[in-house]
């Protein structure tokens, strides 16, 4: 059976706010998993940086990347999905943010990508759609790695202020999601849960610890539900996905596999 990935990002999502959100699916799911609530982004803790960050394993300083305007850049470091395609593994992407197709740098890794834009759709009802288009793709491609990105909580947290009723709610919604896409999940895949930064007040790009604190919640094999992550980086994911499927890291990759950190612990 071959080893998969689907990694689910809570656009904003602080880690406190998991806790105090109160939706079952969440406690179900950190009681199956390995985690931290205590891992950190980079700066600037801003989305389209930090999901550079996330994909090619690298400061802002190394990929280019500081703003959510995107311009290419003359430094090359490969991205997750490229690494994968480079080891003959097909990936998919699902997404509401249309600033994210430029993290794939490279369209030919994907079998299949699909973007439900929250420019042009009503939030709750992009997300929805960017989560039953995830269902649908897996089931139909079974692809090696599967990207979904929920970006409703940073909307909330936006247009409401982090920590509003509005924002929990929008957890409660994103967890009601993932609940769905789980809820007839192949067992050979590995579920990543994660956010690329926090937030405080309605912003967010920060050094506070607000801003800067994320989760990375893993279930499944080879990770024993309670264990915890120690000194765990956004930076950390790429690897860790690479090291799960068997392909093997870009040298140019800062981070390191989480699988290695609970080894060492």
């Amino acid at each position: 059976m071959k080893n998969k990935v689907l990694l689910v990002l809570f656009d904003g999502a602080r880690p406190d706010a998991l806790e105090k959100c109160g939706h079952p699916f969440y406690e179900k799911f950190l009681s199956e998993s390995a985690y931290t609530l205590n891992a950190q982004t980079v700066m600037p803790s801003s989305t389209l940086p930090c999901h550079f960050s996330l994909f090619t394993s690298t400061d802002p300083d190394l990929h280019g990347v500081k703003t959510n305007w995107y311009e290419p850049s003359e430094k090359w470091i490969k991205t997750l999905f490229q690494q994968l395609n480079y080891s003959g593994k097909t990936c998919s992407t699902f997404y509401n943010w249309p600033e994210l197709q430029f993290t794939w740098l490279h369209p030919g890794a994907m079998i299949q990508s699909v973007l439900h834009s929250t420019y042009l759709i009503e939030t709750r009802e992009a997300n929805t759609k960017t989560a039953e288009a995830a269902r649908k793709g897996i089931k139909e491609y079974a692809p090696d790695f599967v990207f979904l990105y929920i970006g409703a909580p940073d909307t909330a947290g936006h247009e409401y202020n982090w920590m509003s009723k509005e924002y929990m709610d929008s957890l409660n919604f994103s967890f009601s999601l993932l609940e769905d896409v789980c809820s007839d999940l192949p067992d050979d895949y590995t579920v990543i849960l994660m956010a690329d930064h926090g937030g405080h007040d309605d912003e967010h790009g920060t050094e506070c610890p607000e801003d800067m604190t994320i989760p990375i919640i893993i279930r499944g094999r080879g990770f024993k539900p309670g264990d915890i992550f120690e000194n765990a980086s956004i930076k950390d994911v790429a690897p860790t996905v690479t090291d799960i499927v068997g392909a093997k890291p870009y040298p140019a990759w800062e981070g390191e596999s989480l699988l290695n950190k609970i080894a060492k612990q």
